[in-house]
């Protein structure tokens, strides 16, 4: 039998057909299912090797850098918008509330706002408290510069993990890894 589309794993036979991937519980297997089941564990006793490829370990470095940059943008957010640096949370919802902030910033400066509150703190405060509109504009600013500078960091390191052709290479890979011309912020 032709092994190539077939592997078992934890009591369970999987085979790739052209329709879709068969999977057999072995507790469950009928007899013919079962005599493959036997015939594999005769070819492989210690099971299978999986063949890892060059693109699957870019890929997996690739997801890690993504993880990474995303935990950096939501972590490590600092703005001096209020004259030192401070940092600010930046979850997906502080992000937009941020960008609501600068929105109502511009009404206020317009003429066009129905009050002039602008409230919002710093990671770690319990209160909003009272924000200018110039302090608001910084903050927003502050995080898109911030958020592109990662994203940046980001895409140069994917590219400099595609053109690798060792996995050692790859494998050694941080955010922090020097990247010959790169002056971006880490």
């Amino acid at each position: 039998m032709d092994f190539d589309k077939v592997n078992y794993v934890d009591g369970v036979l999987y085979i790739q057909k052209d329709d879709g991937l068969e999977c057999i519980d072995e507790t469950i297997a009928k007899e013919d299912e079962k005599t493959i089941i036997t015939a594999f564990k005769m070819a492989f006793p210690n099971g299978k090797p999986i063949l890892v490829t060059l693109e699957d370990i870019q890929i997996k470095k690739i997801t890690e850098m993504s993880g990474t940059c995303e935990d950096i943008i939501i972590n490590k957010f600092y703005s001096t918008c209020l004259g030192d640096s401070r940092r600010f949370d930046c979850t997906d919802r502080d992000q937009a509330n941020i960008q609501g902030l600068v929105a109502k910033a511009q009404l206020i400066l317009s003429g066009m706002a129905t009050d002039n509150l602008l409230d919002w703190k710093e990671s770690g405060v319990a209160e909003c408290y009272p924000f200018t509109t110039t302090q608001a504009i910084m903050l927003g600013s502050d995080l898109f510069n911030h958020i592109t500078e990662k994203k940046k960091r980001y895409e140069k390191l994917k590219v400099y993990i595609l053109k690798q052709t060792e996995i050692e290479v790859i494998q050694a890979v941080t955010w922090d890894t020097d990247l010959e011309g790169d002056v971006s912020e880490k």
